[in-house]
C-alpha cells in the first residue's frame, strides 16, 4: 500500500477516491470563510453595555485629537465629549470636571485617515451617548462594544435595535441597568 498523508490519505487508503484539487479548494474555503469572522463584533444588548461599562455620559464631542500610535505604523484619536448628564461614573471627578475622555483607533493627520471597520466615524459638535470602559491594559478608556458603544443623538433621540426613543426614556433604561 502507498503511504499516505493526512485525511485525504485516509480516504485513498480506504479505497476512496479523491480528485487531485479537492484538498485545495477544501484548503481555500477554509481560509475565505474564515476571514469575515475575523472582523466579526458580536452584537451587545443595552444591559451587556451597561455591565461592561465604567463610564456612561451623554454629551457633544467637542475636540478630536489624532496623533501616531506608539508603533509608528497606525493612528489613534482622543476624542473629548462635553458631558451633559453622567449615568454612571465612579469617579465625581466626571461629575465636577463636566468633560471626559476616550481613544479609538483611527483618525486623520493632515492627509493621512485610517478607519477600522468596527469604530464609529466621529466629528466635534455630535451629540450622543457614549458607553466607556477601560482600554487594553487598563490606561484609558474606549468605547465598549467599538461602536456600539455609541448611540447618537439626533433632535432629542436616540435611535435603538429600529425604534426612536426620547434621550431621557433612553437614559432612564440604563439607569435601571445601573441598580
Amino acid at each position: 500500500m502507498k503511504a499516505s498523508s493526512g485525511m485525504f490519505g485516509v480516504l485513498r487508503g480506504a479505497g476512496l477516491r479523491v480528485a487531485p484539487r479537492v484538498p485545495r479548494l477544501i484548503a481555500a474555503l477554509t481560509v475565505f470563510l474564515s476571514v469575515p469572522a475575523l472582523a466579526m463584533v458580536v452584537p451587545l444588548e443595552i444591559a451587556d453595555l451597561v455591565r461592561s461599562s465604567e463610564v456612561i455620559v451623554q454629551g457633544r464631542e467637542a475636540q478630536l485629537t489624532s496623533k501616531r500610535d506608539g508603533e509608528g505604523s497606525g493612528i489613534t484619536t482622543a476624542v473629548t465629549v462635553d458631558v451633559d448628564a453622567v449615568v454612571l461614573s465612579p469617579s465625581e471627578r466626571t461629575r465636577r470636571e463636566g468633560q471626559i475622555t476616550f481613544h479609538l483607533e483611527g483618525g486623520e493627520i493632515g492627509e493621512e485617515k485610517m478607519r477600522t471597520s468596527v469604530d464609529p466615524t466621529l466629528k466635534e459638535g455630535e451629540e450622543g451617548v457614549f458607553f466607556l470602559g477601560r482600554e487594553d491594559g487598563g490606561k484609558g478608556l474606549t468605547l465598549v462594544g467599538r461602536q456600539q458603544g455609541l448611540y447618537r443623538i439626533q433632535n432629542g433621540r436616540v435611535r435603538v435595535a429600529g425604534q426612536d426613543q426620547t434621550v431621557g426614556d433612553f437614559l432612564e433604561k440604563i439607569r435601571r441597568y445601573t441598580r
